[in-house]
C-alpha cells in the first residue's frame, strides 16, 4: 500500500499491516453483515427487533460512499423479503451490477462539491418514497459524503448558491458540524427530513460514522433523526467565520427568515415524524484506532492511543502533535518500536491557491519537528482514500524528509503558506495513494519510532 524508500523493509511491512487491518475494520459490507440476523419473520437490526409478519413491504435506503456495499450487505441477509431499493453513491463499487439486477436504483451524486447529479438524486429518491405505506420498513444504511451526494435545496435556493457555499465553507476552517448546520436548514431531505417524508412507516438506520464526534445528527446532515440545532445557530456559525459578506444571498435570505420564525425549523425530537426510527452506529474511527493498536501490539510495538478526537487546524495539529511525539522519544518514555495512534479530522483555512487536503497539510506541518529523526515515521491519511479534492490518501514523512525537500529547492513553509502540500510531498514522492478504500471514517495518524 505504501512505499517508504527511507525506511527499512521490515518497518514498511509493519506500517502496511498496520494500515491494512485498521481499514479492514470498518469495512462497510462486513459491519453491516455482523450487525443484521434474521430468524423466521424476526428480524434483529443492532439492538431493535421486529416481527416481519405485520409488514408489507421492505426497502432498502443507501445514502453516502460506502451505500452499494451495505446495501449489499442487508440484501444477502434479507434476500427475496425486499422490495426494492434505492442508492445514492459516489462511484460504482462491487456488488453494484448484482444489486442492479434485482432491482434496486442506483445513483450518483457529486462529492465535495454538489452539482446537478446530487440534486437530481435527491428529487429521485424523494419520489421513491412518496410509495411507501405505513406498514412499510425501510432499512436505510448512511456512510459519509451523504451531504454532498443528496441536495434538495428550499425554493429561492438555487444549485450555484448551494456550489458557492459549499466552496467557501470548506475553505473557511469551519468544522463539519459547523457546515451540516448550515446545510440542515437549507436542505428539505437533511435534519429529519427524510424521516418525515416517509412517516409513518418504520425505518431502521444503520451508520457508519464519518464525523469524530459520532452525532448521528451530523453525520450525512442527519436525514433521518431529530436536528437540535436551530437557524440561529447557522447565522451565528457564518458570522463567527466572517464570511457573511461571501455567502450567498438567497441563502442569508432564507436564513433570516428561518431565525425569524417564517420558515419551519428542522425535526425537533418532540415531533412524531422520529418516533418509528431507530439510529445505530456501526463503525467509526474509534474501531479504526482500537485495530491499530491490536494490530501494532501483536507486531511488538509499544502502543500508545493519543486521541480519538483529534480535530483542530490542521497544520497547527501535526506541529504540536509531532513535538509531543518526538519528545517522549528523546525521553526514552516508551520502549521501541513505538507507535503512537490518533484518530479524528482536522481542519484547514485556506488562504493560498495551492492543492492539497487536511492530512497532508497536517504532515507538512510536522516535517520540521522530525527533521535527523532517520528512525521515526509519520502517517497520516484519510480513511476513504481521498484527502480533499485530491487522488492521494494523505501523506508520510520520515527523519530524512526535510533534508529531501530542500535537496530538491524546497521551502515547506512557504508551500505550508499557499496551502500547496500536494505539491510538495509530490515533488518528495511521499504521497500515500491507495485509491478508494469504500470506507470513510475520519484519518487516522500513525507515528512510530522504531529500534
Amino acid at each position: 500500500m505504501v512505499k517508504i524508500p527511507q525506511l527499512k523493509n521490515k518497518w514498511v511491512k509493519d506500517i502496511n499491516t498496520i494500515l491494512k487491518f485498521s481499514l479492514a475494520s470498518v469495512d462497510p459490507y462486513y459491519c453491516v453483515l455482523k450487525t443484521i440476523h434474521l430468524n423466521d419473520d424476526n428480524l434483529t437490526i443492532a439492538k431493535t427487533k421486529i416481527n416481519l409478519e405485520k409488514i408489507k413491504n421492505i426497502y432498502i435506503i443507501g445514502i453516502g460512499k460506502a451505500a452499494i456495499p451495505m446495501a449489499k450487505a442487508v440484501e444477502e441477509k434479507i434476500g427475496v423479503k425486499i422490495t426494492g431499493g434505492f442508492l445514492i453513491s459516489k462511484n460504482q463499487s462491487e456488488g453494484f451490477e448484482e444489486l442492479i439486477e434485482k432491482g434496486f436504483q442506483i445513483e450518483f451524486g457529486s462529492h465535495p462539491i454538489p452539482d446537478k447529479r446530487s440534486i437530481d438524486c435527491a428529487i429521485k429518491l424523494e419520489k421513491f418514497v412518496g410509495n411507501i405505506e405505513s406498514d412499510d420498513l425501510i432499512i436505510t444504511v448512511i456512510s459519509g459524503g451523504g451531504s454532498a451526494l443528496m441536495v434538495l435545496p428550499y425554493e429561492g435556493i438555487s444549485l450555484t448558491d448551494i456550489r458557492e457555499l459549499t466552496k467557501i465553507l470548506l475553505r473557511s476552517g469551519a468544522t463539519i458540524q459547523e457546515i451540516n448546520t448550515i446545510r440542515k436548514h437549507i436542505d428539505r431531505i437533511k435534519g429529519g427530513g427524510l424521516a418525515k417524508m416517509v412517516f409513518p412507516a418504520k425505518m431502521m438506520t444503520l451508520i457508519l460514522s464519518d464525523v469524530v464526534s459520532d452525532e448521528i445528527s451530523m453525520i450525512a446532515s442527519g436525514p433521518t433523526t431529530y436536528d437540535e440545532t436551530s437557524f440561529f445557530d447557522a447565522l451565528t456559525i457564518i458570522r463567527k467565520y466572517d464570511i457573511e459578506e461571501k455567502i450567498p444571498e438567497n441563502i442569508l435570505i432564507h436564513l433570516n427568515k428561518g431565525f425569524h420564525g417564517e420558515i419551519i425549523e428542522t425535526i425537533k425530537q418532540e415531533e412524531k415524524y422520529v418516533q418509528n426510527i431507530s439510529n445505530t452506529i456501526i463503525g467509526s474511527i474509534s474501531s479504526v484506532v482500537k485495530a491499530a493498536e491490536e494490530i501494532a501490539r501483536n507486531l511488538g510495538y509499544t502502543t500508545l492511543v493519543n486521541s480519538k478526537k483529534i480535530i483542530g487546524e490542521a497544520s497547527v495539529v501535526g506541529r504540536v502533535e509531532s513535538a509531543k511525539f518526538i519528545k517522549m522519544v528523546e525521553n526514552d518514555q516508551y520502549v521501541k518500536p513505538a507507535c503512537l495512534i490518533a484518530g479524528g479530522e482536522t481542519t484547514v483555512t485556506v488562504s493560498g491557491n495551492g492543492k492539497g487536503g487536511r492530512n497532508q497539510e497536517l504532515a507538512l506541518g510536522a516535517i520540521e519537528q522530525f527533521e535527523n529523526y532517520d528512525n521515526c515515521c509519520l502517517i497520516s491519511l484519510a480513511t476513504d482514500g481521498e484527502d480533499g479534492p485530491t487522488d492521494a490518501a494523505g501523506a508520510f514523512i520520515t527523519g530524512a524528509s526535510l533534508k529531501i525537500a530542500r535537496e530538491n529547492g524546497l521551502e515547506s513553509k512557504q508551500y505550508l503558506k499557499n496551502n500547496d502540500s500536494y505539491s510538495f510531498f509530490e515533488k518528495t514522492n511521499s504521497l500515500i495513494k491507495i485509491g478508494p478504500t469504500g470506507t470513510n471514517v475520519n484519518d487516522l495518524l500513525l507515528m512510530f519510532a522504531f529500534e
